[in-house]
């Protein structure tokens, strides 16, 4: 079977390789003859469509400019290239993913508390002496503690963080629950947190209905859910974003929650306010953390 050699499309081939010919849409293949051709002559999904007549494509690096358009529309062909057919000549990048993975070491061999959640979980309100639950938790229970949070953050945004997580058998997990109207954006760039109810941007708001939104942070909730009981770790999963609001508004989401008997509700569990006045206080994080290690013990028992 014939060569494809993929060049830049200014560059003459011929030069080197004087028995080549150029191909170009609708052009018959002879089994005998090698070929040549580029983005800017056939199409890439038209490209894509005769490769199955070639042995192999081989990449022609001469005249390209590796900032340009078209090197980069060739890379790409490329690569989709690879996985049906023989490519030579190019040299393949590690592949960047496409959200950033972060990664953190275990502090130890032993077992850690995890403690996954946006600004409630992360202590915003609390003096710098002051422990927030995950801390009160993890030195009562005496093991390291993980606490994986952001203020402002998205369930996406602690779904995606937990499934990266160096998670094993013998851990706890608190998964601390957000505002499902809160939602991670991808910029074209990188993620950013946005919360729908204080966003002008109308593609956002028309596209999330409230029915949207409920049905994703469920979807996310349950399949984390489902991984952490695949991964036989032990988890509670901990709703106190609601606590000052009108619990009534969040009936549908709270009923839901509640079909999981890892679900912990802490509406009753706020007895102060932290020095932002919105946030809890030290008195309320001591009240979530006993309430966390009675279901804590009540499970090892």
């Amino acid at each position: 079977m014939p060569v494809l050699n993929l060049t830049e499309p200014t560059f003459d081939f011929n030069t080197i390789h004087p028995s080549s010919k150029l191909l170009l849409a609708g052009d018959s293949i002879d089994a005998y003859t090698d070929y040549h051709t580029n983005v800017g002559d056939m199409s890439c999904q038209e490209i894509i469509n005769v490769s199955k007549e070639f042995s192999k494509i081989n990449f022609v690096p001469n005249g390209f400019d590796v900032s340009s358009d078209t090197y980069a529309e060739s890379e790409i062909l490329l690569n989709v290239l690879r996985h049906q057919i023989d490519v030579s000549g190019f040299n393949f990048k590690n592949p960047e993913t496409f959200l950033t993975r972060d990664v953190y070491t275990r502090p130890g061999p032993g077992p850690v508390l995890w403690v996954f959640g946006c600004s409630h979980s992360h202590g915003v309100g609390l003096s710098a002496n002051e422990k927030t639950f995950g801390q009160i938790v993890a030195d009562t229970i005496n093991r390291p503690l993980m606490q994986i949070t952001k203020p402002g953050s998205s369930l996406n945004w602690s779904f995606r963080h937990l499934i990266n997580a160096d998670i094993r058998v013998n851990d706890w997990v608190v998964w601390q629950i957000t505002t499902a109207e809160r939602v991670s954006i991808y910029n074209g760039v990188n993620t950013t947190e946005v919360q729908l109810g204080h966003t002008n941007d109308r593609s956002l708001l028309d596209v999330n209905t409230d029915d949207q939104i409920f049905f994703n942070h469920i979807s996310m909730l349950n399949t984390g859910i489902q991984y952490l009981h695949a991964i036989k770790s032990q988890f509670l999963f901990l709703d106190i974003t609601y606590m000052l609001d009108n619990s009534s508004q969040f009936y549908k989401y709270i009923l839901e929650y509640s079909k999981r008997p890892e679900y912990c509700y802490k509406l009753n569990h706020y007895k102060d306010l932290g020095t932002d006045g919105q946030h809890a206080g030290p008195l309320s994080h001591n009240a979530i953390a006993l309430s966390l290690l009675s279901r804590i013990q009540y499970n090892n028992e």
